[in-house]
C-alpha cells in the first residue's frame, strides 16, 4: 500500500507539475505580452513627445523664416527707394550739367559780343582820329 501511495504520489506530483507548467505557460505569455504592450506604449509616448518637440521646433523655424522674409522685403523696399533717389539725383545732375553748359555758352557769346563791341569801339575811335587828323591837315 505504501508503494501504491508513493507511486500515486509520484504520478500526482508529475501531473501537478505538468498542469502547473501548462497553467504557467499562458500566464508567462500574458506577462510577456503585457511587457511588450507596456514597452510599445512607452515607445509610442516617447514618439509622441518627440513629435510634439519637433512640431514646436518647426513653429520656431517658421517664425524665424517669416521674420527673415520680412527683413528681406524691408531691405528690398529700402534698396528700391535708394535706387529711385539715385536715379533722380543722376537725372538732376544731368539737367544741372546741361544748364551749366548752356550758361557757359551764353557767357562765352556775351564775352565775344563784348570783345567785338570793344574792338569796334577802338577801331571806330582810331578811324575817327585818323579821319580828324586827315581833315585837320587838309
Amino acid at each position: 500500500e505504501v508503494r501504491e501511495i508513493n507511486a500515486l504520489l509520484v504520478v500526482t506530483s508529475e501531473r501537478l507539475e505538468t498542469e502547473s507548467n501548462r497553467a504557467n505557460t499562458p500566464e508567462r505569455r500574458a506577462l510577456e505580452y503585457l511587457n511588450r504592450l507596456r514597452q510599445a506604449n512607452e515607445g509610442r509616448d516617447r514618439a509622441e513627445q518627440e513629435a510634439a518637440r519637433l512640431r514646436e521646433e518647426l513653429k520656431l523655424y517658421k517664425l524665424q523664416l517669416d521674420n527673415a522674409q520680412k527683413e528681406i522685403f524691408r531691405a528690398q523696399y529700402i534698396i528700391n527707394q535708394v535706387s529711385a533717389q539715385k536715379n533722380e539725383a543722376q537725372a538732376e545732375a544731368a539737367r544741372a550739367r546741361t544748364k551749366a553748359r548752356k550758361l557757359h555758352e551764353e557767357k562765352m557769346v556775351m564775352i565775344a559780343h563784348e570783345e567785338v563791341r570793344h574792338r569796334g569801339y577802338k577801331e571806330g575811335l582810331s578811324y575817327g582820329r585818323r579821319l580828324g587828323f586827315d581833315e585837320g591837315r587838309s
